[in-house]
């Protein structure tokens, strides 16, 4: 009795939504942030070198992102709890578009701070927002077997992202055109995921 149905009012399986086109819409929501945040961490020498900013500055800067990343969940906790996550989660993911355009925006300096800062908020309350869409969309009685398959593609995309990337520098790809990659996943993956999540059929 305490499980709560998704959309139709039904308590859709794994199955059924692999084969729902929605799901398929909404697989950006999960595989956005991964994508984004570990290829900024993983080739952040690479970052920082483009930038010119000194090592020990840009490492200092994870204290604010921690900090601000465990803000951004409470606040993401309770903007999904007033609006649902269905209508928030979309633009939570199309924010992460201004974390490659700041680090694109800053300099050598204490303005990097400022970078981490909005980074650690965003990623934290994209985090939180993001997480109950799944039991909204379809439902509470297999959520398990449905998180398996959204876990599985989060991984894949935290693969993808410094292979893509470091690939990109191989290739000499400029600065700008990474920041391009990490820009447009989360706008592209939020935009089908408003839709999917505003179509009702």
């Amino acid at each position: 009795d305490a499980m709560a149905a998704g959309r139709d009012g039904l308590h859709w399986t794994r199955k059924e939504m692999l084969l729902h086109w929605r799901f398929w819409m909404l697989t950006g929501i999960v595989m956005a942030p991964s994508f984004t945040s570990t290829g900024l961490f993983f080739h952040q020498l690479y970052f920082a070198e483009q930038k010119m900013i000194a090592l020990d500055l840009w490492v200092s800067g994870y204290a604010f992102y921690a900090s601000m990343s465990i803000l951004g969940a409470f606040l993401g906790g309770g903007v999904a709890d007033r609006f649902t996550s269905a209508r928030t989660t979309p633009f939570a993911i199309m924010s992460l578009t201004l974390i490659p355009l700041l680090l694109y925006l800053v300099g050598p300096g204490p303005l990097i701070y400022i970078y981490f800062i909005i980074f650690g908020l965003l990623q934290g309350m994209v985090n939180t927002v993001a997480t109950p869409i799944w039991a909204e969309i379809y439902g509470t009685r297999h959520l398990g077997g449905i998180k398996a398959i959204t876990s599985a593609l989060m991984v894949f995309a935290s693969a993808m992202s410094p292979v893509t990337l470091g690939l990109m520098i191989d290739d000499g790809f400029p600065f700008t055109a990474l920041l391009i990659v990490l820009g447009a996943v989360p706008l592209v993956a939020g935009t089908l995921g408003l839709i999917a999540a505003r179509v009702k059929t």
